[in-house]
């Protein structure tokens, strides 16, 4: 129920940004507070979740979500990642750097989904806000492993965050796991290194630690040794995302020409194309229709949102 709320509200806002076409917009301070607030009630129902599914063959993936359009492009990003994160036998860092819509968090989702056999655990933190990230650990290791502590201890954020690393690569006795995969955490929309420092594992305290790190940020001043900066989609790749997402276009004769329109408007921002249609889905009309509406409200490129 709080996910559809949340994909509620960014429906909401696509079909505002849509009929507001060319104009800066925001989501507002009623509605931000608003999505704060169910995106910590997500995290806590999807603690519960994930200490509910007794599927021992598959990994554990906390905050992990599940996409509906289908993914498209990317294999050279794909294939950089896994070669990043090849034979990896420490703590390893890979960074996707790109302006905002250019699909970070799907590209991330998308190497989760195709590579999470490799993994014991798989762990989605929302790092937007870094003082969000620690009451996401302490849900999972309260909710998902019966932890328990002293909320009032002087220095609770280090607590959580060493006990979390040790339930990645150690018994609470100091004895290794046998499960020989690794773990695979992501933190997602962060700014720089110096705002998530405080979150990572130190490798003097976790010498035999096993863990891909992978983050997704707009900025690129990284010293991660893999940095994969994405570029917008091209028009084969524009056509592609519509003829899979939008049923029957892959037959429509005019698939050409609606897709170089799209790519035109959007820019070839996946996100903003992932706006369009949803929208043109949302109203059941054409995407030749979608485009023409557009042309008579305004001649500016397309502005879903502020994405800067």
């Amino acid at each position: 129920m709080i996910k559809l709320q949340i994909q509620e509200l960014e429906k909401q806002q696509a079909e505002k940004h849509a009929s507001g076409w060319g104009a800066t917009a925001k989501l507002s301070e009623v509605s931000l507070e608003q999505k704060n607030k169910l995106l910590q009630n997500k995290t806590q129902l999807d603690a519960y979740s994930t200490a509910e599914d007794t599927d021992a063959e598959g990994s554990i993936q906390f905050q992990v979500s599940n996409f509906q359009e289908k993914f498209v492009a990317r294999a050279t990003e794909l294939s950089q990642i896994k070669q990043a994160f090849t034979e990896n036998k420490g703590i390893i860092e890979c960074v996707i750097v790109g302006g905002a819509g250019l699909g970070k968090s799907r590209l991330a989702n998308q190497y989760v989904f195709q590579n999470q056999k490799k993994y014991s655990e798989i762990q989605w933190w929302n790092a937007e806000r870094s003082d969000f990230i620690i009451d996401q650990i302490q849900a999972y290791l309260e909710t998902c492993r019966n932890a328990k502590f002293d909320l009032q201890e002087k220095d609770i954020k280090t607590a959580l965050i060493k006990r979390f690393f040790q339930t990645l690569g150690k018994e609470n006795d100091g004895s290794p796991r046998k499960n020989p995969k690794k773990a695979c955490i992501i933190f997602d929309n962060a700014d720089s290194i110096d705002q998530i420092s405080a979150y990572l594992p130190d490798k003097n305290i976790f010498p035999t630690l096993q863990i891909d790190i992978l983050f997704t940020s707009r900025y690129k001043t990284w010293s991660a040794a893999a940095i994969i900066e994405l570029q917008a989609f091209g028009l084969e790749d524009v056509k592609e995302y519509v003829s899979k997402n939008i049923p029957n276009t892959e037959v429509d004769p005019s698939i050409n020409r609606v897709s170089e329109e799209l790519h035109k408007l959007t820019g070839g921002l996946p996100l903003a194309l992932s706006l369009a249609v949803a929208y043109i889905k949302r109203k059941e009309m054409s995407i030749s229709d979608f485009v023409l509406s557009l042309r008579m409200k305004t001649t500016k490129s397309l502005s879903f949102f502020n994405l800067e």
